[in-house]
């Protein structure tokens, strides 16, 4: 009857520890899961390695749902196509690209405004002073070539605007593919990486010239 109490009594302390040793590395998986997901919220870029140590606690299930969770999808790229100004880059949280979108559009859309204003007006006030005096020798080349420097800038500035808008279109495209791989690598650490073996028989003779065969084990990674 003693040895049956004792027994019962192991295997209650046993299955205790157990569920107390489970209950605690739950606790600790769910606060890694927070600590990597405060990580990338604050930057993947900037806290790969802090992540990378995190999230070597977590399993392979709270992986994948962090991966999930944070991939970022192409759709606003059409903002960066119908709107502009980086708008669609700083959806995706891409702050490189908005701020290119964003002061390339304002800086190249605004010189190509003013330069051809300014150019106008030029051209404008020659006309204006042909017209009041009646002056007939004023050609068109003539009212023009004020006028040239400014719609010469303002092409400049056109031609630059359509470049930032191609780079908007493009970096928006890439952006969300560069970043999931990032964030995927990142999360899942040494987990990708594949790891082999190379054996490598040798013969090896001692120093009474006896024959000895060796294995040597190199591990790649």
């Amino acid at each position: 009857m003693k040895k049956l109490m004792c027994l019962l009594l192991v295997v209650t302390l046993g299955l205790s520890s157990m569920l107390c040793a489970e209950e605690t590395e739950g606790k600790a998986n769910k606060e890694s899961e927070r600590k990597v997901q405060k990580l990338i919220d604050d930057g993947l870029a900037d806290n790969q390695a802090e992540i990378t140590a995190a999230a070597a606690l977590l399993s392979a299930a709270q992986k994948d749902a962090l991966i999930k969770e944070n991939s970022k999808g192409t759709w606003p790229v059409v903002l960066n196509i119908f709107v502009g100004y980086g708008v669609g880059s700083w959806v995706e949280g891409d702050k490189v690209g908005g701020l290119v979108g964003s002061i390339g559009d304002g800086v190249t859309e605004l010189g190509a405004i003013i330069s051809y204003s300014a150019g106008y007006i030029a051209s404008f006030q020659v006309a204006s002073r042909a017209a009041s005096t009646s002056d007939s020798s004023v050609t068109y080349e003539d009212i023009i070539r004020p006028g040239l420097i400014g719609y010469a800038i303002g092409t400049a500035f056109a031609v630059l605007n359509v470049g930032v808008y191609i780079f908007q279109i493009v970096r928006g495209a890439t952006y969300p593919g560069n970043y999931n791989k990032l964030l995927e690598t990142t999360v899942r650490g040494d987990g990708n990486k594949e790891i082999s073996f190379d054996f490598t028989p040798s013969i090896q003779f001692d120093k009474d010239n006896n024959a000895q065969l060796a294995l040597a084990c190199q591990m790649k990674f």
